[in-house]
């Protein structure tokens, strides 16, 4: 299982779909591979299943190969910029996913109270955890989650963020950031495409620093 996020929009503005995941080598082209985002609001997932043939709802009309049901019935959503997924396949594979770059400006992400959210950053580039940075209805007393998954360990890397944070002997003071439940500060890489879940206790909007070079 692989924790990965969308970091484009199509040109013009609109958000990607999920026929934008596109698959390379090593994919299940009749259905045996999974991607699945998670809806918030209604704490569930959409599944798609990836086919050689897709189909319309009647299966009076073929589309070709996709993301489909589990009937190859060809599916049409949305995942945002800044929005994250579950891929999960049998045998080792990559998937491109391109379009046009966001705006300087766009770097905003929101999150729902006490709901748990799979975000990305909305740059295609690599960060650190410190780079997300909260804009409003974070808890800066450790109240709220980010977790980093590692598909190596098969576990999540946890920060908390606080007003203030430490060395790992305490001895120096960094300010505000992401850190340990001791508030000692963590330095962690975010890879580009790399998913990661926020959950915290209120609605809340974090954002993300456009690298040199993007307007």
């Amino acid at each position: 299982m692989d924790l990965l996020g969308v970091s484009f929009q199509e040109i013009g503005g609109a958000d990607l779909n999920v026929q934008d995941v596109l698959p390379g080598t090593g994919i299940d082209v009749w259905g045996g591979d999974l991607l699945r985002v998670w809806g918030p609001v209604t704490a569930k997932y959409v599944s798609a299943y990836y086919f050689e043939e897709t189909y319309s709802s009647d299966y009076k009309e073929e589309y070709g190969p996709g993301w489909a049901t589990p009937g190859q019935v060809r599916l049409d959503f949305p995942i945002a910029a800044g929005q994250g997924f579950w891929l999960t396949t049998a045998d080792a594979t990559s998937v491109t996913i391109a379009g046009e770059v966001l705006q300087a400006t766009d770097n905003k992400v929101s999150t729902l109270a006490t709901k748990m959210d799979i975000l990305c950053n909305t740059f295609p580039v690599d960060i650190n955890v410190q780079d997300v940075k909260p804009v409003s209805g974070i808890d800066t007393w450790g109240g709220d989650l980010l977790r980093i998954w590692n598909p190596v360990t098969a576990t999540y890397v946890s920060a908390y963020y606080f007003e203030e944070t430490y060395s790992a002997d305490y001895q120096e003071e960094y300010g505000a950031g992401w850190a340990t439940p001791g508030q000692v500060r963590l330095d962690i890489p975010i890879a580009s495409g790399q998913g990661f879940w926020l959950t915290t206790g209120t609605d809340a909007v974090v954002e993300f620093f456009a690298p040199a070079g993007i307007l």
